[in-house]
């Protein structure tokens, strides 16, 4: 899969449509379970704009992720 273009703007509307796409993209053909791996960094900014979609969200920490990108990955897919 390629790198999809980023939504511009920055804001909670930005996170929420760049995640969707994500999840949209790998969501096709697997189970629908798709956790987002991102730097610690990300996530925590996360946290302060969009708390509620945080807490809502499947989301691993890893700092092999650099800070400006995210991963999307179905994790029962790769069974």
């Amino acid at each position: 899969m390629a790198a999809l273009a980023g939504y511009a703007g920055g804001d909670e509307l930005a996170l929420k449509t760049d995640l969707e796409t994500l999840a949209s993209a790998v969501a096709t053909g697997g189970s629908g379970n798709v956790t987002f791996v991102m730097a610690p960094e990300r996530l925590a900014k996360l946290r302060i704009i969009a708390p509620a979609l945080a807490a809502s969200l499947d989301i691993a920490a890893s700092a092999a992720v650099p800070t400006d990108r995210v991963t999307a990955v179905d994790c029962a897919a790769l069974l």
